[in-house]
């Protein structure tokens, strides 16, 4: 198996889509590219807020739209986004080996390689492992680790509803994708790359999967749990939010010394 099989795999599944005309007509990556255009984190709030997001039709629809892609296997005429197989039912039904679960804290294993054929377009050199806030954990946050920047939430039980939870996520997601780079930094390219579907979104889906799971005795009790939340956000929780509300353009000097300092400030 080389570097660049499950990008070959990929290539022809979104071929097979596109010939079918599973998107209204619409070729998938412009049907990705408009959809994400379309579907906005809602606005940043002034102020440090735990009830922000619980009502978001955007964080409930980002959640339910790339399961869809990735995990659902749910009737194709049933499912509200996509009209195909998600990716996994998709391999199952072709006999495909699916790779191993990437350990997101360390580098993009090589048999998740991509190969764009353009010096332009290549993840970044720097990127050496990712890992999410351990508030997106039923475990929660370890002592002197902060709790999410908006909200407040300690563990995955304190986000109150799935939109809450999906609009949070966003900007983690949109960091992710500007943290690999290459053809991550742009929706019409990023379905090309292997480590959109089995690295960035098959590990926010296992957080979907997980929230869904949670007894709802925990997240009604969270509700009613006292959270010190700070008056104001910092400078740089405010450049954090606006800079992620979407998938970064492609970099320069500037923002990579930013990027730096922000995974810092979120990882920390």
């Amino acid at each position: 198996m080389d570097n660049y099989y499950y990008q070959k795999l990929i290539r022809e599944f979104h071929a097979e889509i596109n010939s079918n005309k599973m998107h209204n007509h619409l070729e998938m990556h412009t049907w990705h590219s408009n959809w994400h255009k379309e579907h906005k984190v809602i606005n940043i709030p002034k102020t440090p807020d735990r009830n922000w997001g619980i009502d978001s039709s955007f964080g409930r629809d980002f959640l339910t739209m790339h399961h869809e892609m990735i995990f659902d296997e749910t009737k194709d005429s049933e499912k509200k986004w996509l009209k195909h197989p998600s990716i996994i039912s998709w391999f199952k039904k072709k006999n495909y080996p699916l790779p191993k679960e990437w350990d997101v804290t360390m580098p993009i294993p090589e048999y998740l390689g991509y190969n764009s054929g353009s010096f332009l377009v290549k993840r970044r050199e720097t990127y050496n492992g990712f890992r999410f806030p351990n508030y997106f954990s039923s475990k929660g946050i370890n002592e002197g680790e902060k709790p999410e920047i908006i909200t407040g939430a300690k563990k995955l039980s304190d986000f109150q509803t799935v939109s809450q939870l999906g609009a949070c996520l966003s900007f983690i997601h949109n960091l992710w994708h500007c943290a690999i780079g290459g053809a991550m930094n742009n929706m019409l390219t990023a379905i090309d790359d292997p480590v959109f579907y089995f690295g960035v979104h098959w590990h926010i889906d296992n957080i979907y999967l997980e929230y869904l799971k949670l007894n709802p005795v925990e997240i009604h009790n969270s509700k009613s749990e006292i959270r010190h939340l700070p008056k104001e956000f910092t400078k740089k929780e405010i450049d954090y939010l606006k800079d992620y509300r979407t998938v970064c353009p492609n970099s320069n000097i500037l923002h990579e010394f930013k990027l730096k300092k922000t995974i810092k400030l979120i990882l920390e």
